[in-house]
């Protein structure tokens, strides 16, 4: 959008460093598969594959920890955050449970607290899951998972780098971390294991940035002379956004979404702030919101309404979205309310063109 509007110059790169060719994307239906923690039999036959042609293999999820719910399958107990509206991951090795939110951290029970259910479901998946998978499905190759986890320094990501630019066979396992900035050229194969969230989300965004960490990861796959595959494991291999991005490239998506977002007048149609509160008191942070919504002037407010995770370290948010039809009417409006103190106890923000909207 800044491109057309001349705020950006668009340099295109068509063609990859030293000729190589552009990996081929395809999407693979997981309809009617029993999975193996995750992973569908025709993409471990396509990992196999590439393996046994002396290839590297990057599987990408976009989640830490083992499985993202603990659960009771006897009552529907879930283990929660007892600071966070959010529930507890369960990492393994060794065992416990984390918030991603508030960094709490709990031992995980060996029964259901509720109803003493002695079973206990780990239900979803993380890299460490992902991983121990790949290493009873390939036992003969080397699997090794780069995520915050178990890269915190820059030694310990230097030293694994070493290891796949060993250029042997081996399976790499890994978030975002793994996704950009990284030349490895003996990789041939890219698994995008979870993308079906991404393009399912309340946030209006986040087709966008799932559209962008794909292209990204994909990008590490036939980096030099051998050519790569990009296979993105999907329940909907006909959603529209999906398939235009696979077939037609980054460009005709952005193109379309684009249109979506003129068509909803939502940014960068308009340009939006949010107006964020939190509070000790629930009632304290709404109530400010409320009281900053009768200040503002020639701009459109909607709410406030409580944040996705409403409570964070025992705090409680709420937010305020404002749309505006220039970004000068945008700026008078926030000019006005910015010096504004808050109650003791409430903290305030104003976030202009959030990353983040919900």
């Amino acid at each position: 959008h800044n491109a057309r509007q001349g705020r950006y110059e668009s340099l295109v790169l068509r063609e990859r460093p030293g000729g190589a060719e552009l990996p081929a994307m395809q999407l693979l239906d997981l309809r009617g598969h029993d999975l193996h923690e995750g992973i569908s039999p025709p993409l471990i036959h396509i990992i196999r594959r590439h393996l046994e042609a002396g290839g590297q293999v990057l599987t990408f999820i976009n989640r830490r920890g083992f499985a993202p719910t603990l659960m009771c399958t006897e009552c529907g107990w879930v283990a929660t955050c007892r600071d966070c509206d959010a529930r507890m991951t369960l990492h393994a090795q060794p065992a416990h449970l984390r918030c991603h939110h508030c960094g709490a951290r709990s031992a995980p029970a060996d029964k259901c607290p509720e109803c003493n259910h002695p079973e206990l479901a780990a239900l979803g998946q993380g890299t460490q899951r992902t991983e121990q998978a790949l290493m009873e499905l390939f036992p003969a190759a080397p699997v090794l998972r780069i995520d915050r986890d178990t890269t915190r320094t820059q030694a310990q990501l230097n030293e694994q780098l070493e290891t796949i630019h060993s250029g042997r066979p081996m399976v790499l396992v890994g978030t975002q971390m793994l996704a950009k900035g990284h030349h490895f050229p003996n990789v041939t194969l890219v698994a995008v294991l979870g993308a079906d969230g991404g393009f399912f989300s309340a946030d209006y965004r986040a087709p966008e940035r799932m559209a962008q960490t794909i292209m990204q990861v994909a990008g590490r796959a036939g980096r030099e002379d051998r050519p790569g595959e990009v296979w993105i494991q999907t329940y909907q291999p006909e959603h529209p956004l999906l398939k235009r991005l696979v077939e037609q490239g980054y460009a005709t998506f952005a193109e379309r979404e684009l249109e979506a977002r003129a068509a909803a007048d939502m940014p960068p149609a308009r340009p939006m702030a949010m107006l964020r509160a939190d509070a000790l008191k629930a009632e304290e942070g709404h109530q400010f919101l409320r009281d900053l919504k009768t200040r503002l002037a020639g701009v459109e407010a909607y709410g406030p309404a409580p944040a996705p995770i409403q409570r964070i370290s025992n705090r409680y948010r709420y937010q305020l979205m404002v749309l505006a039809t220039d970004r000068r009417a945008l700026r008078r409006a926030m000019l006005a309310i910015r010096e504004t103190a808050a109650p003791r106890g409430v903290r305030w923000s104003i976030d202009i063109d959030p990353y983040d909207s919900f």
